[in-house]
Order: C-alpha cells, then structure tokens, then sequence
C-alpha cells in the first residue's frame, strides 16, 4: 500500500502527528470493529476487510515514520551506510556518527527497545547502555518531565482562579505538589558536574 493511500485510508494528511495518527486507528478500527456487525455475516466480513486495511495503513504509516529521520525525505538504510548501525523492529539502519543517533534519540525518533551496533567493541548493545544515547534519553526524558510540571502548574492555577473552592484548592495544592515531585525527578535525572 502506497504511503498516500495509508494518509487517505486513515482520513488524514501528511504533516499528522504520531498521536493524531494512533487516534485515527483506534477511531476507525472501533467504528469498523467487526464485532459491531455479528449480526450481518456481510457486513461482518466488509468489516474484516476494512479492519485489515485499517491496520495496514497504520502499521505502514508507522514503520516510515521509524525510517523517515527528516520531514521531507524517507530515510534509507543504503543511503548513509555507516559503521553505526541501529535495530528497531527487525530494521536495521546505518548512520555515520553516533551523534547522528543521539540527536534523533533526545528528539524521540529513536526509542527504546532499539539496539544499536557500537562498531568499537562489535556487538549490540540497548540504547541505554551507551553513554552518549543514555544522555540523549535522559535529556528527552526531562524535556518530557518539564511539559508535564509546566502543565500541572498552569491547571493548579487555572483552578485557583475559576474555582477558589475548598475542593478546588485542595485539588491545586495537589497539582503543585505533583509538579514539585516532577521538579524534583527532573533535577535528580541530570547528570552531576564533576
């Protein structure tokens, strides 16, 4: 199945995000679901049908977001074959530098479980256990933990503002204290000046 055709099945465009794509998924395989139609056999196998294609597109449009490390180009591991290579899901990808894979780490395209190939020591290793990915995931992480603190803060104020309840009070002190925890989890991840 062509790359367009998944973008139509799915009911959307190019530039979707990975969320508003698993949304579609899940959208229209409970809209076709063919448990809906147990009472109709042909409508229940038109579903299948539907349900089937459904999961090809998404699994399609999936697998090139793994492979596509630009916004206008598909990656291919042939293009930029390299001493580092990265394995995700049975694919396998070259790169020229590990630098090339912790900048696409610490921006979400490579996540865990991949395994990447250190060309030094000659074997595969998770993306954790090498230094420099380890750091590029963690600086994802806190990129990840300061959205979620930034957003606690802003509902904590939002009820305080609207709703200076009891309730509503109780409610924000806990968001605070959440977004203190995030604080805190944040600082204790960064790595120690020596």
């Amino acid at each position: 199945m062509r790359l367009e055709d998944c973008y139509r099945t799915l009911d959307l465009n190019r530039h979707a995000t990975d969320a508003e794509v698993k949304r579609a998924w899940r959208s229209l395989t409970k809209v076709w679901h063919p448990d809906r139609f147990a009472h109709d056999p042909d409508l229940q196998r038109t579903a299948e049908e539907k349900v089937k294609e459904i999961n090809e597109a998404y699994e399609t449009i999936r697998q090139s977001r793994l492979g596509a490390w630009s916004d206008d180009e598909d990656y291919d591991s042939t293009d930029s074959p390299g001493p580092w290579r990265v394995r995700i899901d049975g694919r396998e990808y070259g790169f020229a530098s590990l630098e090339e894979i912790a900048a696409l780490t610490s921006r979400g395209a490579i996540r865990e479980p991949a395994e990447v190939f250190d060309p030094g020591s000659e074997v595969w290793k998770p993306l954790a256990e090498i230094p420099a990915l380890h750091a590029a995931l963690q600086q994802r992480l806190a990129r990840r933990l300061r959205s979620w603190m930034y957003g606690c803060v802003a509902a904590a104020l939002f009820i305080l503002v609207r709703r200076p309840t009891p309730g509503g009070v109780i409610v924000a002190l806990v968001l605070f204290g959440v977004a203190g925890f995030l604080l805190f989890r944040m600082r204790s991840n960064q790595p120690r000046e020596q």
